[in-house]
């Protein structure tokens, strides 16, 4: 059934594959963006992006809105003059549409005339900056009220000028006339109002009405019908309005991208716009940079999401990594973990906003090496992941991820067992690009543990380094040791 709504969605729309990008701001080499594709099932079209600030993603938004037919040219300080800036968009169906730069010759005199060579999509693309500008007065014509393509146009003349292509004023009475849009449809103003209260309770209604001859004022009520001015609304609930009107225009769009969706949102809203966006992307390709792991999310990954994170390399150029359910390790980790829900919670998901990290075996290792750390006012330049990977054979899965996305890691084993020889084999693998250490230890704390030998249990007594949660004094010194150890790793 999943495979038929799959290919009954993408015979109503052409989805985007791949975007590249060249020699475009930061970018330098070529580097590709995968994007994930709707079968119908949640999160299937979400692609996220990730990476620290200043990193690239908002260039990889930015090129990819540069195909929306209305958002006109690159400026000369995003191209690389002695160097071919090349941003190359690609469909399902094979088509792809070029921007192309000419480059200069030696003496810095151009080529030929800097004459773009464009072809524009057939995409009507929606892109939110992280840019939100807002005021509760707008100014609003009767003609725009009359115009029939009224609805369409605006559309496009808010995203566009949400890229800071328009001035401030402007671009705020553009998302007035969004709003006025929704608010002057019933059928459409019920459906976003439902949808703002199933974040915000006490948002009861809005109104949109004449200050004077062509200018308007937003209000809106709360639950106890009290009326308010727009501009006393918070930032997170402005964002929050300002994203949901793009799911209440247009419906027949299909691409939107939003940078950070997450400025302003308290955690459990940042959770649920979270999951309204995997709703959405069921059948339609939803693009987003975020800073926040509550919108990555291990399920809409099973069901084809794709993560792109942006880092820097060795060399300091910008690369970009794609991580999708075709990714083994990553099945793996999502097949083996889902009757584990703390193994795949918020925690372990801002592994994926990291830089450097160290796996553990188990949730004691952690807790027990950061607690000695804090009590030794030692300071860690890694994290740890989650609450340990949950055994010594997934963190093979974990370090090829690492590899993969570009994530600096280590990985802290426990002695004996078959342990050892899995950890022989991961030094042999990783052991020059990743910091690998085995403890001396069967176990991070005393504990017994029962074995059935002949069909008789026995119980074994294991020593490890701590006792009750104290670390035994001849275990401080050496497990400092292997701390010390990663935290200069990591400092190279």
């Amino acid at each position: 059934m999943s495979n038929m709504l799959d290919q009954k969605i993408h015979e109503e729309h052409n989805f985007l594959e791949a975007l590249s990008i060249a020699y475009f701001r930061g970018f330098l080499s070529e580097q590709v963006v995968e994007f994930a594709h709707p079968n119908g099932t949640l999160g299937s079209g979400l692609t996220i992006i990730i990476g620290e600030n200043n990193s690239g993603k908002t260039t990889i938004l930015t090129a990819l809105a540069n195909f929306e037919e209305r958002y006109g040219t690159l400026e000369t300080d995003e191209k690389h003059h002695n160097e071919l800036t090349r941003i190359c968009l690609k469909d399902c169906k094979g088509d792809s549409f070029d921007w192309i730069y000419k480059k200069r010759n030696k003496w810095g005199v151009k080529e030929t005339v800097d004459n773009t060579l464009f072809s524009v999509s057939p995409y009507h693309i929606r892109y939110l900056s992280s840019r939100r500008i807002w005021e509760d007065e707008f100014e609003l014509y009767d003609e725009d009220v009359k115009d029939k393509n009224y609805h369409y146009e605006v559309t496009e003349r808010i995203y566009k000028a949400d890229r800071g292509s328009y001035a401030s004023s402007i671009l705020n009475d553009e998302f007035g006339k969004i709003l006025a849009a929704i608010y002057e449809q019933k059928e459409t103003r019920d459906a976003f109002n439902k949808a703002v209260r199933g974040f915000i309770p006490h948002f009861y209604s809005w109104t949109i009405s004449r200050k004077s001859r062509d200018k308007y004022i937003f209000t809106y009520k709360t639950k106890n019908k009290i009326q308010h001015r727009g501009s006393y609304l918070g930032g997170g609930v402005i964002n929050l309005i300002k994203i949901l009107s793009i799911f209440f225009i247009n419906s027949s769009d299909h691409i939107v991208l939003i940078d950070e969706p997450e400025l302003g949102l308290h955690p459990q809203i940042q959770k649920k716009l979270a999951n309204f966006l995997s709703e959405k992307s069921k059948e339609m390709q939803i693009i987003i940079a975020t800073h926040s792991p509550y919108f990555v999310n291990w399920e809409d990954l099973k069901n084809g999401a794709n993560i792109a994170r942006v880092f820097k390399d060795s060399s300091g150029q910008v690369s970009l990594a794609n991580l999708n359910r075709d990714f083994e390790p990553l099945k793996t980790i999502i097949n083996e973990d889902w009757k584990k829900p703390y193994q795949l919670d918020v925690v372990a998901k801002e592994y994926f906003f990291a830089n450097k990290v160290v796996f553990v075996e188990g949730q004691e290792d952690k807790s027990l090496l950061e607690k000695l750390c804090t009590e030794e006012r030692i300071p860690l330049n890694f994290e740890f992941y989650g609450y340990g990977v949950g055994g010594f054979s997934k963190i093979r899965s974990y370090l090829a991820i690492s590899k993969h996305l570009g994530i600096k890691a280590g990985a802290f084993f426990d002695k004996g067992g078959d342990g050892d020889k899995y950890y022989d084999e991961l030094v042999e693998e990783y052991g020059k690009e990743f910091y690998l250490r085995k403890n001396i230890k069967e176990d991070i704390r005393d504990k017994e543990n029962v074995e059935i030998k002949d069909g008789i249990a026995e119980i074994k007594y294991i020593k490890g380094d701590f006792k009750e949660g104290i670390v035994k004094p001849r275990s401080k010194k050496r497990l400092l040791k292997y701390i010390q150890g990663f935290n200069k790793f990591f400092l190279k």
